[in-house]
């Protein structure tokens, strides 16, 4: 069966740093970590996570 590709903009990852949206922004993560989902990210959003530290910048 094929993954679904899931898009995600910043907001979404912002989530996990807001009380309202943690807990299932990060479950959605965890989604992603083990396979449920392939996510797909734009080059303006990687820019902005690399930029805030969010992700390594290699």
């Amino acid at each position: 069966m094929k993954r679904p590709r899931i898009y995600a903009d910043t907001s979404v990852f912002g989530g996990c740093f807001d009380d309202e949206f943690a807990t299932e922004s990060k479950l959605f993560f965890e989604d992603i970590k083990f396979g449920k989902f392939i996510l797909v990210i734009s080059t303006t959003t990687h820019r902005t996570l690399r930029k805030n530290k969010w992700i390594p910048s290699n």
